[in-house]
């Protein structure tokens, strides 16, 4: 578990449960609590590159940009937790839908399936799947998850190390994977059992698609979430409709701009998996432009929106730097899990030059010796 004093990607965690590593931040944290009241009974972290203080800025409430900006008055320092929730003060630096206590009611719960079925035809499948609910998660009953429990899940992700770490030799139980995994050579190799795929994605015309899924009996299973557009929602029930046995949705409570891995990550979790390894969770590099990404399944993509957007001014503050601390936000988040399931969890593309969470998984998580010598 993480302990107050911990540093992680030059982040200091400073507040804990009511305690502070540093009785002068005081001040600075309880103007933090009350925009983010949550975090009060959480873990409250200090960005030390974003921003630095003066001893003059911090005696008048005042935080310094980077960069030599101007400081701005009753500016909060850059702490940020994982208390912060979507369409709150954190925008798009949010790490979670809502609260434990308040997920499956809010609009991001069960009332998002609602919205969902609501928009489908009379005969769609999802109707007929019984929605199962809790704090962390909404899923519907389906056959597609019933042997997850006690076995091993590989999550395959679309990071380089997808393509640079060997880690299809392991004889893990499933893999899982997402969007365009099909794409990559190495996916003719393994059979993936379940995908999920983003708002946006073509699958109803798609042959390379649809003959992958259809000769390896994979199972998608649709973030139940579509985006802002009707037609999200009608494509996802068409496809559910023409293959009803091999659909099914889900909805966690995290959610970040982190993408479709972290949740499936999460859901292999809340399913009952012992043992989930992760591959292709590395991060966007700096070195990435539209068009010609580090990417294992398509970098002919473009750099998502969010990353684009939040790194121009006036946040003085970098994209890859709000990627980091949401890469901590989970790591933690997954500390937490393990303290209430029991299963093991490993990073695969600990070591590879664009893997940004390998100090945090090496010293958290150890890769056991037989796995290391497997996947060199």
């Amino acid at each position: 578990m993480f302990e107050l004093g911990d540093e992680h990607l030059n982040c200091l965690l400073v507040y804990q449960n009511g305690n502070l590593l540093d009785a002068s931040l005081e001040p600075h944290i309880k103007r933090y609590i009350l925009r983010y009241p949550e975090s009060r009974k959480s873990s409250i972290w200090l960005d030390s590159v974003v921003a630095k203080p003066s001893t003059k800025d911090v005696s008048e409430g005042r935080w310094l940009c980077p960069g030599g900006g101007q400081s701005r008055p009753h500016a909060l320092p850059m702490m940020f937790s994982s208390e912060q929730y979507r369409e709150g003060p954190a925008g798009k630096r949010h790490n979670f839908n809502q609260s434990k206590e308040r997920f499956v009611d809010s609009k991001w719960g069960y009332p998002m399936t609602t919205l969902s079925n609501s928009i489908a035809d009379n005969k769609c499948v999802f109707k007929e799947q019984k929605c199962i609910t809790t704090d962390e998660l909404i899923y519907t009953k389906s056959e597609n998850y019933k042997n997850v429990k006690g076995k091993s899940v590989i999550v395959a992700c679309g990071g380089p190390s997808f393509s640079d770490v060997s880690w299809e030799r392991l004889g893990f139980d499933f893999i899982w994977s997402c969007n365009e995994f099909y794409l990559n050579p190495k996916s003719d190799d393994v059979s993936v059992s379940l995908a999920t795929v983003a708002p946006g994605f073509k699958i109803l015309d798609n042959d390379k698609f649809i003959n992958y899924m259809l000769k390896n009996d994979t199972s998608i299973c649709f973030e139940i979430e579509r985006g802002d557009y009707r037609k999200d929602y009608e494509i996802m029930h068409k496809f559910a409709n023409k293959y009803p046995r091999q659909s099914s949705f889900f909805n966690t409570r995290y959610r970040s701009c982190l993408g479709l891995g972290p949740r499936l990550i999460i859901l292999a979790i809340l399913l009952g998996a012992s043992e989930v390894a992760v591959v292709g969770l590395d991060g966007i590099p700096r070195s990435d432009n539209d068009g010609s990404l580090t990417h294992a399944f398509n970098g002919n993509k473009s750099l998502p929106n969010w990353f684009k957007k939040l790194g121009k001014p006036p946040l003085y503050e970098s994209s890859h730097r709000i990627q980091e601390r949401q890469l901590l936000i989970f790591w933690e988040y997954i500390a937490k899990l393990q303290q209430e399931n029991n299963f093991k969890i490993y990073n695969l593309g600990e070591d590879h030059n664009c893997n940004i969470s390998t100090p945090i998984t090496k010293k958290l998580f150890p890769i056991p010796q037989k796995i290391q010598e497997a996947i060199k």
